[in-house]
């Protein structure tokens, strides 16, 4: 799309100045145009483009009003839009954006809506005007407050017995940003409000949820990790467990699969999200509210399958995409750990050295392995061994458990050590 046609749709938003658009950079451009098309290879006026544009943006803004009670927990933490990324389920051609992206956008337009009100504009609020002026509004509450000393709890599901807090902050006060934007996510804190390392289970059921399998989708592997999260860690842990399950190796490819999977790609987690959750874990200095970790843990849900012929069979079997991604397209299991050593250095995981080592440097790559003390899945439905979703979920919860011993005897439990990279591999904190 082009500027000219932009700035077109652009002028029919009232209530919004963004003035000069020849000034504006690609990156936003970009995601203006994308707002304001509709399906490739149809033409629409730009009447019909204002729109597309304004019921996606509303939408957007809706989604973060809905989720006050997190952005004022997280004060505006650019992990919020975390939570959003999941949350606005937009339908457009590049769709999932990524949360940076997101962020990017609302900025944007709040910054487009004081524009307008600091100028002679008058006229009827529409529904878009005010669901801008409501998060503007919550935004500058924050930004002129100092953090409370004990941070706020989020509200509630309806039904939820708060007595079984007894005043306790949810999710608890050493999550990071990036873990209380998860679990704050709509599904999985309905299902997991007021858990924690007290009370493991819904309702007083102390009973452990089942480990995700290579048929869950993305929300199974969500609550599962979620639950670990706030069972298993707290504020002395050494132990960063990621709380989304990894099926994407960037952006791109997760958008790609986002229609396919019937909107369901935003929900999973790329590589390059979880490295970054990894780093800050790690480098984090050791305050108040929690350590540093030692470990950084990822649970890997990938399939070996491509659109083509997910296409195929659902033309075979007459069903719609995102069933038969559903039931045919069994995701593979793998954790990726990477940790620090003694020595302040650190040590990494598996085929994803290329991208680990553009934000560490790899000390040694082990494969394949265990975990220590294997105890066999809980009767189910499936009535099947444990598959390596399954297993690597497991896994992943004997680090939590047990951080101190997991990398001890690494040979007598199969694993093989790949390779010791030269030391110009990698550009960052050295990792195992």
């Amino acid at each position: 799309m082009s500027r000219q046609w932009l700035k077109l749709v652009l002028e029919r938003l009232p209530g919004l100045t963004f003035g000069s658009v020849d000034g504006f950079p690609s990156d936003s451009v970009n995601l203006l145009s994308t707002l304001s098309a509709g399906e490739r290879g149809t033409g629409i006026t730009p009447s019909q483009a204002r729109d597309l544009m304004r019921n996606r943006v509303e939408l957007l803004f809706r989604v973060c009003n809905r989720n006050e009670d997190v952005y004022r927990r997280l004060r505006g933490d650019p992990a919020f839009y975390y939570l959003v990324l999941a949350s606005w389920d937009a339908e457009h051609n590049e769709a999932p954006f990524p949360a940076g992206s997101i962020e990017k956008l609302v900025s944007l337009f709040v910054s487009a809506r004081r524009h307008n009100l600091g100028g002679d504009e008058t006229g009827p609020a529409t529904a878009l005007m005010r669901e801008i002026d409501r998060f503007a509004e919550m935004a500058d509450a924050v930004d002129s407050t100092v953090a409370p000393r004990r941070p706020p709890s989020l509200t509630a599901p309806t039904g939820f017995n708060a007595a079984r807090l007894y005043g306790r902050a949810w999710p608890p006060v050493h999550l990071s940003p990036l873990e209380v934007a998860v679990v704050g996510e709509a599904v999985t804190r309905r299902k997991l409000f007021g858990i924690d390392r007290e009370h493991k289970g819904r309702d007083d059921d102390e009973s452990t949820p089942l480990y995700p399998n290579d048929q869950n989708g993305p929300l199974e592997g969500r609550e599962y990790l979620c639950w670990l999260v706030l069972t298993g860690t707290g504020p002395a842990s050494r132990v960063g467990l990621f709380p989304v399950p990894v099926a994407f190796a960037d952006d791109e490819r997760r958008r790609v699969w986002y229609r396919p999977m019937g909107h369901q790609s935003r929900f999973y987690a790329t590589v390059g999200e979880f490295l970054d959750f990894a780093d800050a874990a790690i480098s984090r200095p050791s305050g108040l509210k929690s350590s540093a970790k030692r470990h950084a843990i990822c649970l890997l849900t990938p399939w070996f399958f491509d659109r083509a012929e997910l296409a195929e069979r659902a033309l075979e079997r007459s069903e719609t995409l995102p069933t038969v991604w559903r039931k045919t397209f069994f995701r593979a299991g793998m954790a990726l750990v990477l940790t620090d050593v003694d020595d302040g250095e650190y040590r990494a995981v598996s085929d994803l050295l290329g991208k680990v080592g553009q934000k560490f440097t790899v000390v040694e790559t082990w494969t394949g392995g265990r975990a220590q003390n294997h105890v066999p899945p809980p009767a189910g439905p499936r009535r099947t061994a444990a598959d390596s979703v399954e297993a690597s979920a497991e896994f992943i919860t004997e680090i939590v458990e047990d951080p101190g011993s997991w990398n001890e005897k690494l040979e007598e439990r199969g694993f093989e050590l790949v390779e010791k990279p030269t030391e110009e591999q990698g550009t960052g904190s050295h990792i195992q």
